[in-house]
């Protein structure tokens, strides 16, 4: 068992195929010994583990649980262990139950960052959905730029 400082070529360490140099580290966090990457600095690069670096506020870019992705905002769900669209949540809260897969929520002015439950709409499944979408006209121009795309090339 290695001592924490010891210094190795990273190809002898077992499922490792990087050449650069190694360090046996403590996670500053949990206090688990591993190999890390050294730093040219004569650190390892990193201070936490895989398991303590990725995952809620111990991630170093923390931001309080709130992030985007693909431009919808999404929630730390920390009893889940993963991020939960805020708009599925908002509407959760405010039926009193959760949400099943199929069902889909619309926001009514279509700025979906928008998850005021005034600007919430449930639909029982996507096929739902899209028909609200057929009967207000949303479809025909996205429609109508799918045929020329396809057609332009």
């Amino acid at each position: 068992m290695p001592k924490v400082g010891d210094v190795i070529q990273g190809n002898k360490i077992e499922g490792y195929n990087d050449y650069g140099k190694c360090i046996w580290s403590v996670c500053c966090v949990c206090g688990k010994e591993r190999w890390v990457k050294l730093g040219k600095d004569g650190e390892p690069i990193h201070k936490r583990c895989n398991s303590c670096s990725k995952k809620g506020k111990n991630n170093p870019r923390w931001n309080g649980g709130k992030n985007e992705h693909r431009q919808y905002i999404e929630i730390w769900d920390s009893k889940k262990k993963c991020n939960v669209k805020e708009h599925r949540l908002v509407m959760e809260e405010f039926l009193g139950r959760k949400l099943t897969n199929k069902e889909v929520i619309h926001h009514i002015n279509k700025d979906i960052k928008d998850n005021r439950i005034e600007n919430l709409i449930l639909f029982e499944n996507d096929s739902q959905h899209k028909i609200f979408h057929h009967k207000n006209g949303d479809y025909k121009e996205s429609y109508r730029k799918r045929v020329e795309r396809h057609y332009s090339k």
